[in-house]
């Protein structure tokens, strides 16, 4: 396995990527390639932007995108998307992804990693297994604006009091 910095001639091939995983469960959603593409590329093209591919030969398996923020405590490296290879999860390659972004944030001196994970899915014992807790003073919150496409396991239903 190969991790280095991503560069610009990375990002359609993450993005084909990451279409794969989000679409398939547990995530099951409804990504299409150009959506993909303008997120990561926004994602890539923001201030303080930090980013990894994770390669398995020449193939890409995995990728994460992160920002830097400055923050009282000291800096903070924030995950904004991880995403790996369906068939190369449960072998280890997360945990060297995560890893790598360790090493990189300590690197710099950053004081901490966060990232937002749904509960609900393997992603979170995943994170829990590589040292992350959960913040219990702290919530995510959201409002959805308009209904989003059936089955998606998310809906305004969820939001109601």
């Amino acid at each position: 396995m190969k991790i280095r910095f991503i560069n610009r001639d990375d990002l359609s091939a993450c993005a084909r990527l990451f279409t794969r995983v989000m679409n398939s469960p547990p995530w099951n959603e409804q990504w299409t390639l150009a959506c993909a593409e303008a997120y990561l590329c926004e994602l890539a093209t923001a201030s303080r932007f930090v980013g990894f591919v994770m390669l398995d030969e020449t193939r890409l398996i995995g990728a994460a995108f992160c920002h830097e923020k400055t923050w009282w405590s000291g800096g903070q490296l924030v995950i904004d998307d991880i995403f790996m290879e369906p068939a190369s999860q449960g072998g280890g390659h997360g945990t060297q992804l995560i890893g790598q972004i360790e090493n990189y944030a300590a690197g710099v001196g950053m004081g901490g990693i966060t990232l937002l994970t749904d509960k609900n899915i393997p992603a979170h014992d995943f994170y829990l297994k590589n040292g992350f807790a959960d913040a219990a003073r702290m919530t995510f919150m959201f409002k959805w604006l308009n209904d989003l496409p059936a089955g998606n396991g998310v809906g305004k239903s969820s939001t109601k009091e």
